[in-house]
């Protein structure tokens, strides 16, 4: 239950320097004029804070928006889009190539996101920034009921990723046994 470990992401030092973020950073906010630049709108929660974040909240925006509405809402969908983002670190599976093409748009969101890690092969700030991203994410009232299990998940998916790596120091099991069994997306 990743609400068990608020805290924790609470206390946590987040490595980086400061800068100045949107705060709100998800597909609402950004507009496409009519030669294909994007312009960001509502700068109103604009302030200090780590560029990660500004990340986490677009990829969240990502996979509400865009990804949850082409592979459906069951948990079924919801464990599906797990696997995918839990091999970002490695291959994607191509099992089911629509969710191939809408999973590219999170792929470069964790592209620029390492970019803005204080060290390049530590990706514990970004689960930092996910699993506050994602638990706020599920008390958005315009989210369907599969994009809010995803949101749960995802955040104890983030939290998983901190532990394994060893900088929380709760009791977890393995990936398969938060995702189910491998075979039956096969």
């Amino acid at each position: 239950n990743p609400v068990l470990a608020y805290h924790d992401l609470l206390d946590r030092y987040v490595a980086g320097t400061l800068s100045k973020i949107h705060a709100d950073l998800h597909l609402g906010n950004i507009l496409v004029g009519p030669n294909g630049s994007a312009f960001l709108i509502d700068f109103a929660q604009t302030r200090n804070g780590h560029t990660l974040f500004d990340w986490a909240s677009l990829e969240v925006s990502l996979l509400t928006d865009v990804v949850m509405p082409v592979i459906g809402d069951d948990w079924y969908s919801v464990r599906l889009v797990l696997r995918y983002i839990a091999s970002l670190q490695s291959a994607m599976p191509d099992t089911v190539p629509a969710l191939n093409r809408v999973m590219q748009h999170v792929v470069a969101v964790r592209d620029i996101a390492r970019e803005c890690l204080a060290r390049d092969t530590s990706w514990s700030e970004y689960f930092v920034a996910l699993a506050m991203c994602s638990l706020r994410a599920v008390t958005w009232e315009t989210l369907s009921l599969g994009s809010r299990r995803l949101m749960f998940c995802l955040a104890a998916l983030s939290i998983h990723e901190l532990r394994s790596r060893g900088t929380l120091t709760m009791d977890d099991g393995p990936i398969t046994d938060f995702l189910g069994d491998r075979t039956e997306l096969n």
